[in-house]
Parts: C-alpha cells; structure tokens; sequence
C-alpha cells in the first residue's frame, strides 16, 4: 500500500479525520499493512496490546465473553473503522474479542 493511499485510509477513520496533513502523514509513515485470513483471530479480549487498527478492506466481528461463558457478538466493522484505541490510550486490556469475517486488511 503506497503513501498516498495510507493517509486515505487514515483519513476515512472517523477519529483521525480531524488530524492535520502532517500529523496525518507522521502516522501513515509508521504504520504497518497487516493482512488477515477469514475467520482468523486479530485481538482478544482481556490480553494487552497498544496496536490501533484501521479496517481498510474486509469485514470483521467484535465480540466479548459472557457471564454465561457464551461469545456474545456486538457488531460488525469494515472499512474506515477502528478498534484497539481505548486500550493504546489507558493502558488496560483490551475489551473485546476482533476476528476477521471475511479476509481483512
């Protein structure tokens, strides 16, 4: 994925559209192009991580573990969405289960 198509990226992520061009352009140089398989596992629920994701193709689910012991599904992202924030910014474990539906880049 070429620069310019980065910060395209970036800019269709709701959170990160009001960053100035160089700001922008800081992050998209940085940031890496992750690829993942249908059904396959981004980020689980309650382990640590920093990494924040911008759904740039595909589709994915969030999900958590319920009381009952049961995965309770919360919704569907795609492209320009973003998970991960909240526990790069506390500091916390994450919140949520993320796992690709379809292959997600």
């Amino acid at each position: 994925m070429n620069q310019d198509r980065r910060l395209a990226v970036l800019r269709g992520a709701s959170f990160l559209a009001k960053l100035d061009e160089a700001t922008l352009s800081a992050i998209a140089v940085r940031a890496r192009v992750q690829e993942f398989r249908a059904n396959s596992r981004i980020v689980s629920e309650l382990e640590f991580g920093a990494d924040v994701y911008v759904i740039s193709k595909g589709q994915a689910e969030v999900s958590v573990q319920s009381k009952s012991g049961g995965r309770q599904v919360l919704g569907q992202i795609g492209p320009g969405k973003t998970f991960g924030e909240m526990a790069s910014l506390t500091g916390e474990l994450r919140s949520a289960t993320v796992r690709a539906v379809t292959p997600v880049e």
